[in-house]
């Protein structure tokens, strides 16, 4: 994508979320419900492409955000950043370029990074979700053609007539020809839809901590040991904080129940090279998901689609969800626009011929 290209999907100046709608049945071309990494690529891409956007968020401040994330974004979606504008908001904001290091018992595997269509160097970014959650939810809400709804909650939906309708509180009913749910692995809109969730049984458990002043033994790249069944991670964060992971199989959970802080600390020191964190600043305790099942469901169910977790969220060994959420999104606009846009064009043209007649 060009320059001009880019600078075309720019965010505006300033803004804020766009005055909530009236009831009407022609409110939108698209709803989307959920306005984390996925649901705002989705609102944004859609409205860029001329179509009108509804963005549902149930919580009210813009500055939500995912706690329960790796904050990894894997060079993979580094195409999809530069196209919504958020590669150079996000180097604004402190993120971190991500490459890694794989250690196995082979030693060090470092990092060869891939290239873009263009032929640029593809990179990821690590950045804390507190940090990029806010600046992606702005840069969507700025969107022209982009109403954000912060504060609403979708209590009924009914598909028909090539629609969506939904009962939103406290705004009453919308309309959209799509309905994309975006609103987590534990999804109200499959819920409501009757949508079917597949689950299987993640065997691991994960821990997570984020420290400041670690001292970093390989750089600012993000560091992987993969051991075994053990599995560790460094993600050096922006404003100078790093994210310790950490996952086993659940026949090590006990230790981790007991004292996961220092459980976590212990675990990591035995891999070679692994920053020495008994210096290192915590920022609270250790975060401990002791269950965390696979879950997935069929993309399209009549005129919803999902994306993001509500379409697949699993065992986290990659650390590829963040990018996973962009570059969905991203798929599905790419799929369903000219569509949208079809549709779009045939109301108003027989707008045209009713009024003329």
């Amino acid at each position: 994508m060009t320059d001009e290209e880019r600078n075309k999907i720019a965010p505006a100046a300033s803004g804020t979320a766009s005055t909530p709608p009236r009831s009407r049945q022609d409110e939108f071309d698209v709803i989307v419900v959920g306005a984390g990494l996925a649901g705002c690529t989705a609102a944004r891409l859609f409205a860029v492409e001329g179509l009108r956007v509804g963005l549902l968020e149930a919580h009210r401040g813009m500055r939500t955000f995912k706690q329960l994330c790796t904050h990894c974004i894997q060079p993979s979606a580094y195409p999809i950043l530069r196209r919504l504008g958020l590669d150079q908001l996000i180097e604004r904001a402190g993120g971190v370029r991500n490459g890694v290091d794989i250690w196995t018992r082979y030693g060090w595997s470092g990092d060869m990074p891939p290239l873009c269509d263009d032929g640029q160097a593809a990179f990821g970014y690590n950045i804390q979700r507190r940090t990029l959650d806010p600046i992606l939810r702005q840069l969507a809400a700025d969107t022209p053609g982009v109403t954000f709804l912060a504060g609403y909650t979708v209590r009924k939906l009914a598909q028909q007539d090539g629609g969506v309708e939904l009962e939103v509180e406290p705004v009453g009913i919308i309309k959209a020809d799509l309905l994309v749910a975006a609103d987590g692995r534990n999804s109200t809109i499959a819920k409501l839809a009757d949508v079917k969730v597949f689950s299987s049984e993640n065997c691991r458990f994960a821990a997570f901590r984020s420290y400041r002043n670690v001292p970093l033994r390989r750089g600012t790249c993000s560091q992987m040991w993969l051991r075994g069944p053990e599995v560790g991670y460094v993600f050096p964060n922006d404003d100078g904080v790093t994210v310790i992971a950490y996952l086993a199989t659940k026949d090590s959970l006990d230790e981790f129940r007991v004292d996961a802080n220092r459980a976590l600390e212990r675990r990591m020191a035995l891999f070679p090279d692994c920053p020495v964190l008994a210096g290192a600043e915590p920022m609270g305790d250790a975060l401990l998901v002791k269950d965390y099942p696979n879950l997935w469901r069929q993309p399209i169910a009549g005129n919803i689609a999902f994306i993001g977790d509500a379409l697949m969220s699993i065992d986290p060994l990659w650390g590829v969800g963040c990018g996973f959420a962009f570059q969905a999104a991203e798929w599905l606009v790419d799929e369903l626009a000219p569509g949208a846009q079809a549709r779009r064009t045939a109301r108003k043209r027989a707008g045209s011929s009713c009024k003329e007649s």
